[in-house]
């Protein structure tokens, strides 16, 4: 390749040299100006390295532009090097204060040009290339430009990366610290878009610094509310206590950011247990809605949702997204991410999966278009209203998805939900091989994530690991210490271990705590990763376990019907099995029978689903279940009969059965007929003798 260069003129060397070190081959004026010839000795010199097949000549012409650097979006005709070999070949012969000097020429054609803005990228590329025989100013002014362009366009890895250059090459200034700690800051938020959170978190604790050290605390301030709209149960304590030294830095009056900073302490408290995080919020809202500041009212609200994050504040957080909405309506997509996300929560928890979903679907379109963490938000959205479907398969792909953008950002607040809903859609199936290696999934030592360690002793017990579920089980810290926001699918979980464990003194304190949120559905108040199906199952599961049998059957009754009005059928299934363990235990007359019918109908939706472990289940029921093969009626006809025997009315029997008037008719007609009675009455003293027998 060199031989080749060196058998071209001097000016043709010195111009595709040029060519090589600044790009894809700026035109032939630009070439003029860097390499300081004329114009028309630059266009034959261009066809001499055509010709020497060093160039190659688009559309058998030089004029207009030759081809300029990469990303100009001009669609001006490119020439190109006719191989890569070449052009590094090119570059290799051009000393290093050259090929310097030669960015820095560029840089100035390029400033000089009426489109010099949207070629920010362009020129902060050949300023940081021209260093350090460059101007370090101008490099830094320009590639925060170019970040700032980045930004607007939400590019933001493109963004943090251009913030990194400007401040690589402010290491050659005496940069004031303000300015260090606006670029160090400007680069967290765009790290923070862009899902590094890792990174971000270590931007943001440089900027603190530099801030604190200069005296800065409104700089301080800007750089500690990067992490606004981020949970992670690592950084929270971290973060709660930066929020707190940045109010007290400030000045104690109003202002946006005093009330941002206000709702990011109650924010981060979210994983304690705070009696105060109430009027907290209100404050937060009320100091905003003083100052006029829409962001800052915009994150107080949020301050004001977690607050409300309980099972009791699920009408409140409904309309706090719809307020929310509101102020996002001109385009604020931050609002209006977290408006859909606090709905999408609200409705889950009230049981409206189709409203649910359709907060989902707006979720992955602000995604789609705003290209920041709300992917992972609406992946996880997805995965759990699959999963409550039934729709197995494709909850696991999106849980494996989601827990790849989580790994990918470094964020403890994200992967370990994301292994929680592998962990729980993996103790439904019983499919262990989706399940990360367990060193994977880290067990915090913290009491407020505890409630993690109740979510691994489940799918140890639905794997058949009944001694290492209990282990684990045991070592779950005191369920008043769950925070508010997971505190129903924790509570509901521990009900299942302990009665599993014959643990009664918890199983009734769980009970009692959980009763009060008996309509609910049980999933989180602010973070939705599964939805478990009615409350009234695991309130059926602990009744039954302290042999309050008609409490428990009721509650299962109402889980059944529950859980397939919101389109739940592995809620239904679970609930079936557990009414009719439910009903073998109270062992009234017609239960065996019921629990035959509601048995055998879990049994054959937990195969259409693939729920394994529930499957196993049942079929250890049926045959305490079953009755004698001389029974000449059916399980469910058995069951119509009990209810007869009872005295109910068809009307009554279709009311407790959920079924039809009319088909409850057919099978009184049916038993009649099998028996060779006469009427009701005869049909009540054959089952109270049958069941004598």
């Amino acid at each position: 390749m060199r031989a080749r260069l060196a058998r071209l003129s001097a000016p043709c060397r010195r111009v595709v040299r040029a060519a090589a070190v600044l790009g894809a081959g700026p035109d032939a004026a630009v070439l003029a100006e860097v390499t300081g010839l004329e114009p028309a000795g630059v266009l034959t010199v261009l066809d001499e390295a055509a010709a020497a097949g060093i160039l190659t000549r688009p559309g058998g012409t030089w004029s207009g532009a030759v081809g300029l650097p990469e990303g100009d979006g001009d669609g001006l005709a490119r020439a190109a090097f006719t191989h890569d070999l070449i052009r590094e070949a090119a570059v290799a012969e051009v000393p290093t204060a050259e090929r310097m000097l030669l960015h820095a020429r560029m840089a100035a054609v390029l400033r000089g040009r009426p489109d010099a803005d949207a070629r920010a990228a362009e020129v902060a590329h050949h300023l940081v290339a021209s260093l350090p025989l460059g101007a370090a100013a101008e490099a830094v002014a320009w590639s925060r430009r170019a970040g700032d362009r980045a930004a607007a366009l939400l590019a933001w890895e493109e963004a943090a990366a251009w913030y990194g250059r400007a401040l690589d090459a402010a290491a050659a200034l005496p940069l004031p610290a303000t300015e260090q700690a606006a670029l160090l800051t400007a680069r967290a938020a765009a790290q923070v878009r862009g899902y590094d959170v890792d990174g971000a978190r270590e931007s943001l604790t440089a900027a603190a610094g530099v801030a604190r050290a200069a005296g800065d605390p409104e700089a301080f301030a800007r750089a500690v509310l990067v992490m606004e709209g981020v949970s992670d149960f690592l950084w929270d304590p971290v973060g709660r206590s930066l929020a707190e030294e940045a109010v007290a830095a400030l000045p104690d009056a109003d202002s946006g950011l005093r009330a941002r900073l206000m709702a990011q302490v109650v924010v981060m408290d979210a994983w304690r247990q705070t009696a105060d995080a109430g009027p907290r919020s209100l404050a937060a809202v009320e100091m905003a809605e003083r100052t006029g500041d829409r962001r800052a009212l915009v994150e107080a609200l949020r301050a004001r949702q977690f607050a409300l994050s309980s099972p009791a504040g699920a009408e409140e957080r409904l309309a706090l997204g719809t307020r929310l909405l509101a102020l996002g309506a001109d385009g604020d997509d931050d609002a209006l991410l977290w408006g859909r996300l606090w709905r999408f929560d609200a409705y889950a928890q009230l049981g409206d999966l189709t409203a649910a979903s359709t907060e989902a679907e707006a979720v992955a379109a602000l995604a789609d278009r705003t290209r920041t963490l709300a992917g992972w938000h609406a992946i996880r959205s997805r995965a759990a209203l699959a999963a409550a479907s039934g729709d197995f398969a494709g909850a696991l792909a999106l849980a494996g998805r989601s827990l790849a953008l989580a790994r990918r950002s470094g964020s403890e607040g994200s992967i370990q939900p994301s292994v929680g809903v592998l962990l729980g859609i993996c103790a439904i199936t019983g499919d262990r091989s989706a399940v990360p290696l367990e060193g994977a999934f880290r067990l915090p030592e913290t009491t407020a994530a505890g409630w993690l360690r109740g979510a691994l002793a489940l799918w140890k017990l639905a794997a058949g690991e009944r001694a290492e579920a209990e282990r684990l089980y045991r070592g779950v810290p005191p369920v008043d210490n769950i925070p508010p926001f997971v505190r129903l699918p924790a509570v509901s979980g521990m009900i299942e271990l302990a009665a599993e464990f014959d643990d009664l003194p918890a199983v009734a304190t769980l009970h009692d705590m959980l009763l009060a949120d008996a309509d609910r559905f049980v999933c989180g108040g602010a973070g939705v990763i599964m939805i478990g199906g009615p409350a009234r199952l695991p309130l059926g599961i602990g009744a039954s376990a302290l042999g309050r049998h008609d409490e428990a059957v009721a509650h299962l009754r109402a889980a059944i019907d529950l859980g397939g009005r919101a389109g739940m059928p592995p809620a239904v299934a679970t609930a079936r099995f557990h009414l009719a363990r439910a009903l073998l235990r109270r062992d009234g007359p017609g239960d065996r029978a019921a629990a035959a019918v509601h048995a055998t109908e879990a049994a054959a939706e937990a195969v259409r689903l693939g729920m394994r472990p529930l499957a196993a289940q049942v079929a250890g029921l049926e045959t305490g279940a079953a009755q004698p093969r001389s029974d000449p009626l059916t399980p469910r006809e058995r069951e119509i009969a009990g209810h007869v025997a009872r005295g109910l009315t068809n009307k009554a029997i279709a009311a407790e059965l959920y079924l039809s008037e009319r088909t409850v008719e057919t099978h009184v007609q049916r038993v009649l007929a099998k028996l060779g009675l006469a009427n009701r009455t005869q049909v009540a003293t054959w089952h109270l003798r049958s069941t004598d027998t």
